[in-house]
């Protein structure tokens, strides 16, 4: 929705956007009555529809405004404006911790100590008025120009007296910074916070996070189970009693860790007097300048666990890909039990904290339009999805009718046009007749013939019959008349006879054997087959192809299925032939 410009409830005049998260934006706005600049955090839309999460959000509200604390952001006034639900605090003008990392990278030992040293007693302050701030990130400690660190977003805190706010069968927080019993959903007191901060300290002297992971799931198991990287393998500048500080905060027993963040602090002060390999430098002069103005709800890129949106990375800027392979694993396993439950509460939370065009699409359309806005861009929405579906239905209709008209337009063509008629071929000479044939989309196969009917090379006869409708591809023989010898018949014959062998050549031909196999219809050496057939014509010096049982199985090429001759016959056929075999007909008969 679009706030800029407006006065809420008639005293705060907002006057632009300075930051956001999933559960709020924070706005910069002017305090008419006292004339001063705050900001005011404005519940996001779904949120503000959840009677109960405002109910008790505003009462914890309320407990965080009794905090008054030089570290600790103040909440001046928590509020309603029709529909809008809104949170006055203290305007820092200045940066987040986490945007100070990522811009200087590792910071020194003592100015680390300084800063964390103040987060303590911020949070001192808050846990001796019975609040625990449960979401202890970077992101959410904001630098002032003077250098001075202030704890804000009490928002998801939980007044220790009090119910959560917490909805049932979730875990809010950042999974990156929570501590081990928040990943397993049990009571959670000052000693989470205690952890967070040993996190924090971490990420400030290393530039790196102890624990990161592709999923919600797979982070929050290795707060469970995985040790952290000794600090000062990734920076050898932190001293021993530093690290031991860092460490013992971030024990997966919370017995194990500090008593409170007072005792925290005193180790902190203790480390600090011991001084440090490098020379204190200060840090209100590195801060100025760095941004004027932050949002309180600290960088959008980590989201609470209330949101159910991308859960968060670290910045690829102090990102190693190496960080896992570093990881030990403690002798602490997580239990089935434990792991359902996770599995559960981050359900659909990506690590990943990009989110996508889509995604932003709909943030913005939430956040930044009216009701009249969104209403109009809805029904433009839905404008545009009716025109896509009957534009795209008009399209398909119009390509199936254009697939049926062409199916039917060729079935039709395929019942007249594919059918063409033998023309009158007869008295063309053999190649105009096959150019014709062929013209038409048939085969041509030629036969030769002997006739006074036609001059010599001229077709005599086709088959099928001149006039014949056929199908285009379908072959056609034509008989051509031919000046040439009669061809002999050599089936039945014997290529090794005594009386009539199978010639090697016949009367103004020659004869070429081709060995084939018969399946047993013929005795080897028998010729079965021949081509052209016997009494047909061919020209002078051609070849006659016969075909002969080789006897062992082999086939060079097979013989015209018009030039097989009935082997039954063979017999008197050979008898017939050769009377020096006659007296193998019954033999051969007996075989066949």
């Amino acid at each position: 929705m679009q706030m800029e410009g407006r006065k809420l409830g008639g005293r705060y005049e907002v006057i632009s956007r300075i930051g956001g998260g999933g559960m709020a934006i924070v706005y910069k706005a002017r305090d008419l009555k006292l004339n001063r600049y705050v900001a005011i955090k404005i519940l996001s839309e779904s949120l503000s529809n959840d009677s109960e999460f405002i109910r008790r959000f505003s009462r914890e509200a309320q407990a965080a405004a009794s905090l008054s604390h030089p570290n600790v952001v103040n909440v001046y006034d928590v509020g309603r404006d029709g529909y809008i639900h809104y949170i006055v605090m203290e305007l820092v003008e200045g940066p987040t911790l986490k945007q100070y990392i990522l811009d200087q990278g590792p910071l020194p030992v003592d100015e680390a100590a300084r800063i964390a040293i103040q987060i303590c007693d911020g949070l001192a302050h808050a846990h001796e008025n019975q609040i625990i701030h449960r979401d202890i990130k970077p992101h959410n400690i904001l630098l002032n120009r003077h250098g001075q660190a202030k704890v804000t977003d009490f928002g998801i805190a939980r007044a220790a007296s009090s119910s959560t706010i917490t909805q049932q069968g979730s875990v809010m927080g950042s999974v990156h910074y929570f501590s081990p019993e928040q990943a397993r959903g049990g009571q959670i007191g000052e000693k989470s916070d205690i952890y967070s901060l040993g996190i924090v300290l971490y990420e400030m002297l290393t530039g790196e996070l102890p624990f990161d992971g592709d999923s919600a799931v797979s982070i929050a198991i290795k707060h469970l189970q995985e040790d952290p990287v000794d600090p000062r393998k990734l920076n050898p500048n932190i001293p021993d009693h530093m690290a031991t500080i860092i460490l013992r905060a971030m024990q997966k027993d919370p017995n194990m860790r500090y008593t409170s963040v007072r005792a925290m602090k005193q180790d902190l002060e203790y480390a600090l007097q011991l001084g440090t390999s490098r020379p204190a430098t200060g840090f209100g002069p590195r801060i100025e300048n760095v941004f004027e103005t932050i949002p309180l709800t600290g960088d959008d890129s980590t989201p609470s666990f209330t949101q159910r949106d991308d859960s968060p990375v670290q910045r690829p800027e102090i990102r190693t890909n190496n960080n896992d392979t570093r990881r030990k694993h403690s002798q602490n396993t997580v239990g089935e039990h434990t792991q359902r439950k996770l599995e559960n509460q981050l359900k659909g939370i990506s690590a990943d904290q990009n989110k996508t065009i889509f995604q932003k699409t709909m943030v913005y359309i939430q956040e930044k339009l009216t009701w009249w806005q969104k209403l109009l861009f809805g029904l433009f929405t839905f404008a545009v999805i009716i025109f896509l579906a009957f534009y795209g239905f008009t399209k398909i209709w119009g390509w199936m009718g254009d697939k049926n008209n062409s199916s039917s337009d060729g079935s039709s063509q395929n019942l007249s046009g594919d059918m063409v008629t033998i023309p009158d071929v007869k008295g063309m000479e053999k190649d105009e007749a096959k150019a014709e044939l062929e013209k038409l989309g048939l085969k041509v196969k030629s036969r030769m013939k002997k006739s006074d009917e036609v001059k010599p090379d001229s077709v005599l006869k086709t088959d099928p019959a001149i006039g014949e409708k056929v199908k285009k591809g379908s072959t056609v023989t034509i008989f051509v008349n031919i000046d040439g010898v009669k061809v002999g018949d050599y089936r039945g014959h014997f290529e090794q006879s005594a009386t009539r062998p199978i010639p090697k050549k016949g009367n103004g031909y020659d004869i070429r054997i081709i060995y084939c196999a018969s399946n047993g219809k013929a005795k080897t050496g028998q010729a079965y087959a021949q081509d052209p057939a016997p009494g047909e014509y061919i020209q002078k010096g051609g070849t006659v192809e016969v075909w002969v049982e080789p006897g062992n199985g082999i086939c060079k090429k097979k013989p015209p299925s018009n030039s097989a001759y009935n082997l039954n016959r063979i017999p008197q056929l050979v008898a017939s032939a050769d009377p020096w075999l006659r007296g193998s007909a019954d033999f051969i008969s007996s075989s066949v």
